[in-house]
């Protein structure tokens, strides 16, 4: 919803790629970690580590503190058989090989766990979910889908090793001085990152863009459907008696976010938790769609792509170009916090 942090639940909290300036989801996983870590962990000491913009082993060990750090995110909940290391450093092997599949299976798993608050049953579904969030890597998973990166960027034991120093509060670096090194790292590849998802979203987005077309125009054919002169259409489910908000107020929703295909992107009504935020903080379709409506009232948008995420793809849930539908509710225009 919000162009900037975006208000859908769409792994933000565990993706380290936004802090370094690089853009950014089911439960069986495509491919099972069944390996055994000592031999998948690759041996880095023959490495020449001045073939690298970072060396490996202290890019290996930041990553492994920011594992420690997102684990302990109060936000996230992670039961302690979630943390398992191991299992961490086999899906970071995974994020390395840039299988958009994988990865977006994972971040499936990862998304419903958060929404869901609910801590893994047994220790096998534990296991998976620290495989699962070693998939998307602190941003790896998504950087390596379209950057290059070489063979032995990552040293797998360092990872280990800084997890284990930073849960005993012995890490070697300052999180300004880790955070920078991570910077230097993931900006080596931003260029070419940006280049190629860029150039994917773009041809995703031309396909998207008529079928929304197609969509809205049949949609406006149907009863009840209002279309606006911005291309908004709207359906009044109930009427308010409220207050009705500006574009300067905040408002408590509930809502309910689908594709024109009807896959859910992001659902407080799901989550069981109502979402409060700006209206000049969302989408303009929002913006828009919002003041229509008076406390108590149900409504149903159709937000054309130019009025929401356009050509940028916030997650895999929603592609470039999407045209998207909300169910939404006004509980409250400018609740108190």
């Amino acid at each position: 919803m919000t162009n900037k942090t975006i208000l859908f639940c769409c792994l933000v909290a565990i993706s380290y790629l936004t802090a370094c300036k690089v853009p950014q989801e089911i439960t069986k996983p495509i491919a099972e970690p069944t390996e055994e870590v000592a031999e998948v962990v690759k041996d880095t000491a023959t490495i020449d580590s001045t073939l690298f913009i970072v060396d490996p082993t202290e890019l290996g060990y930041a990553y492994g503190t920011i594992v420690s750090e997102q684990f302990t995110n109060i936000d996230l909940g992670f039961s302690q058989e979630e943390k398992n290391i191991d299992q961490v450093v086999l899906g970071f092997r995974q994020a390395l090989k840039g299988d958009k599949k994988i990865y977006a299976a994972s971040m499936a798993v990862l998304q419903k766990r958060i929404s869901s608050q609910e801590k893994s049953p047994t220790t096998a579904a534990a296991n998976q979910l620290a495989y699962h969030f070693g998939v998307n890597g602190m941003g790896l998973g998504e950087l390596s889908q379209y950057a290059d990166l070489p063979e032995g960027v990552l040293d797998f034991e360092a990872i280990k090793v800084g997890f284990l120093d930073n849960e005993i509060g012995r890490s070697k670096y300052s999180r300004e001085s880790r955070d920078s090194l991570i910077q230097v790292f993931v900006s080596s590849y931003q260029a070419e990152y940006m280049t190629k998802k860029q150039a994917e979203q773009e041809a995703q987005a031309v396909d998207n863009i008529a079928a929304g077309k197609a969509f809205l125009a049949a949609n406006a054919k149907k009863e009840g459907v209002v279309t606006l002169a911005s291309g908004l259409q709207y359906k009044i489910i109930k009427k308010g008696t409220g207050k009705q908000p500006t574009i300067n107020d905040k408002v408590k929703t509930h809502y309910h976010g689908t594709t024109i295909d009807g896959k859910v992107f992001d659902s407080s009504v799901d989550r069981g938790e109502p979402a409060s935020f700006g209206v000049s903080q969302v989408i303009r379709g929002w913006q828009e769609g919002i003041p229509l409506m008076k406390e108590g009232a149900k409504y149903i948008l159709y937000i054309p792509q130019e009025l929401g995420y356009g050509m940028q793809s916030p997650s895999a849930a929603i592609p470039a170009g999407s045209t998207l539908i909300f169910e939404v509710e006004l509980i409250t225009v400018n609740p108190v916090d």
